[in-house]
């Protein structure tokens, strides 16, 4: 075990800490909370094929803080704990994550030997070289729990009343504990220790260097790893990272969408719907001290479905689980049943949910709707339409073109009519987006777009609809043998104003001479 002297009989705990590309391993006696070994090791794969040599039977735990850890041998931090994570439960040793800001926290409270009420609050503020972080802190039955969290700026000119000041409008806690976790010989810790720290309620915690309390520290997490009720002096864990869902086209990540942070507490779970076409979705990370981010997951979806639904799950010891399921509708696979019995008409029908559409034809020989086989049957098409070629390609084959040429591309036209024109001006347009909005002076929305036949075009999404539309009217018809002169247009978990939508695709089929039927409205 370690090659460190350990006592047989006895009980052990292991307490790593890591930064940069080195790790610490103290061995501590769970009876005395002493450190009865040490040992310095790189952060290398060697260590993480040597653990079950390593750590024996006396060791009864392990707690890990090395999420600013980083090894050559893998692709980031994530990766290096995974390989870790996976050596301890080969070997059935107890483990438990980590991070600094719970050893901060944990710390300060076993030093000051400070117990809270239940509901009581608590601020901790972590002192660094020119800011302070504030965190909020309320006693709860599971824990502490972080019920808010604040970045302050230090400026020298403020002066000692407005650095309290500041504290207070952040804090409304009964105790305030401020400690330095990189060093208590920074300015602002002196400013704070002999001036402001000094007034009621404040408390300095000196943790003395970042592993001088790591005895107590880790005997305690080890108390509450064995026996979840006991809460004294656990800090409920919250995520490391910040996650986004971003898409890749054109050979570069867009923006993409914030899902959560650090603030979040642990574990956590997160469910959304993305829509069929694999827009080149990914779910990326970025660590709190980083500011790149990182590629967790590409999405791997498939097409035989109407939307897909994510689950992302990150368990206490911060590690992320991604399920993908892709799921057909059953209110749209119901439909033809419906339309069947309330349609009496039977004029063809347009179904819209997201970025597909489905078509509904009627079929006199079984006495019902059912879904139009040339346009995909119940799986639908893709409504993307893109204009990189002499003639605009439309659906699958335009989609395709996104992946490599997304500013020659249109797509999201039911969300784009579904915002009145001067909100949609004014606000943040998706990231993913190849186009622009704009306008001119007869008309108050236009999508640009890249054109083959010109640098740039504009259009307006009445007459992209209508261009969409058209197809839909063509593969009627030649079902059919006729060309419709009413259809109806049905949609599904459509957004925004509902009405604005239903009036500009009827203005699109009204340029294609076709009249849109109110009834469709019963059933949407």
């Amino acid at each position: 075990m370690l090659n460190l002297k350990c006592i047989p009989g006895k009980d052990y705990i292991a307490y790593i800490d890591g930064f940069g590309e080195s790790i610490f391993i103290d061995v501590i006696d769970l009876k005395t909370q002493e450190i009865v070994s040490g040992k310095r090791v790189p952060a290398s794969l060697e260590f993480v094929q040597k653990i079950p040599i390593l750590f024996d039977k006396s060791i009864k735990a392990v707690i890990l803080n090395i999420f600013l850890s980083s090894s050559s041998a893998f692709s980031n931090n994530l990766e290096f704990c995974k390989a870790i994570r996976k050596a301890f439960d080969e070997i059935n040793l107890l483990y438990l994550f980590v991070s600094d800001t719970c050893y901060v926290f944990t710390a300060s409270l076993i030093n000051e030997n400070i117990v809270s009420k239940l509901d009581e609050t608590i601020t901790f503020i972590g002192i660094f070289s020119c800011s302070f972080a504030i965190n909020n802190c309320k006693f709860t039955k599971a824990g502490y729990e972080i019920i808010s969290y604040k970045t302050l700026i230090y400026d020298e000119k403020d002066g000692v009343d407005a650095l309290y000041e500041k504290i207070l409008q952040s804090s409304n806690s009964s105790k305030i504990v401020a400690t330095a976790p990189l060093s208590n010989g920074l300015p602002i810790f002196k400013v704070l220790k002999e001036k402001v720290l000094k007034m009621p309620n404040f408390i300095t915690s000196e943790l003395g260097g970042t592993r001088k309390s790591a005895p107590k520290f880790a005997c305690e997490i080890y108390k509450w790893l064995i026996d979840n009720s006991y809460v004294k002096y656990h800090i409920i864990p919250t995520s490391t990272r910040y996650y986004f869902l971003q898409t890749f086209s054109g050979g570069k990540f867009n923006n993409g969408k914030f899902l959560f942070g650090s603030d979040t507490i642990l574990p956590h779970q997160i469910t959304f719907n993305l829509p069929r076409w694999n827009l080149g979705f990914h779910i990326t990370y970025v660590n709190e001290t980083e500011e790149d981010r990182t590629i967790l997951q590409k999405l791997e979806l498939g097409t035989d479905c109407h939307y897909h639904k994510i689950t992302i799950l990150v368990d206490i010891n911060n590690f992320p689980t991604i399920r993908c399921e892709s799921l057909l509708s059953e209110h749209i696979l119901n439909l033809p049943q419906k339309l069947t019995q309330i349609i009496s008409e039977k004029y063809p029908v347009i179904i819209f949910r997201d970025l597909i559409s489905l078509i509904c034809i009627f079929n006199p020989q079984k006495n019902q709707y059912e879904f139009l086989d040339t346009w995909n049957g119940i799986y639908g098409r893709d409504l993307f339409i893109s204009f990189d070629e002499k003639k605009p390609k439309y659906f699958e084959k335009a989609a395709e073109v996104f992946k490599l040429k997304p500013t020659f591309v249109v797509y999201d036209l039911l969300c784009i009519l579904s915002i009145p024109p001067n909100e949609l001006q004014a606000i943040k347009c998706p990231s993913h987006w190849g186009f622009t909005v704009t306008k001119d002076i007869n008309n108050p929305i236009l999508l640009e777009f890249d054109d083959y036949n010109a640098p740039k075009t504009a259009a307006t999404p009445i007459l992209l609809m209508a261009m969409l539309l058209k197809q839909h009217i063509k593969a009627i018809t030649k079902k059919t043998g006729t060309k419709p002169k009413q259809l109806a247009c049905c949609y599904f978990d459509l957004k925004g104003d509902k009405n604005l939508v239903f009036n500009s695709v009827g203005e699109a089929l009204k340029l294609l001479k076709i009249d849109a039927t109110e009834e469709i409205r019963e059933f949407l």
